[in-house]
C-alpha cells in the first residue's frame, strides 16, 4: 500500500496511515528520503478531489455497485464530478496558455 499525498505516512507496524504536521520526504514511517522523493502537493484543486475519488475507490469496489450503500453511492458520484470539473478546468487553463 502506497499514499501519494507528501502529509500522509504509513506506518507499516501497524499498518495504518497517519497524518504529518508537514509534508514529508517519505512516505514511510522510519525510511530516508531519497533523490526522487522531492513530492510536492500541487496547487490545484483537482489534485486533492483525485486523491479522495482514490481513496474511495480503493475501499469499494465499483464494479459491484448493488453491494454499495446509498451514502457510498451519493459520495463517489459527487467526488467523480468534482474531479470532471477541476480537471475541465485545469484543461481549459492549460488550452489558454497554448494558446497565448
Amino acid at each position: 500500500m502506497l499514499t501519494l499525498h507528501p502529509q500522509f505516512e504509513i506506518d507499516e507496524d501497524a499498518g495504518i496511515l497517519v497524518e504529518a504536521d508537514a509534508p514529508t520526504a517519505t512516505q514511510v514511517i522510519g525510511e530516508g528520503p531519497t533523490e526522487t522523493d522531492d513530492r510536492t502537493e500541487p496547487d490545484v484543486g483537482v489534485y486533492a478531489d483525485a486523491l479522495l475519488l482514490i481513496d474511495e475507490l480503493e475501499r469499494h469496489d465499483p464494479a459491484s455497485m448493488d453491494s454499495l450503500d446509498t451514502e457510498t453511492l451519493i459520495d463517489l458520484y459527487t467526488l467523480l464530478s468534482d474531479v470532471q470539473r477541476g480537471a475541465n478546468d485545469l484543461r481549459k487553463d492549460i488550452a489558454d496558455t497554448l494558446l497565448d
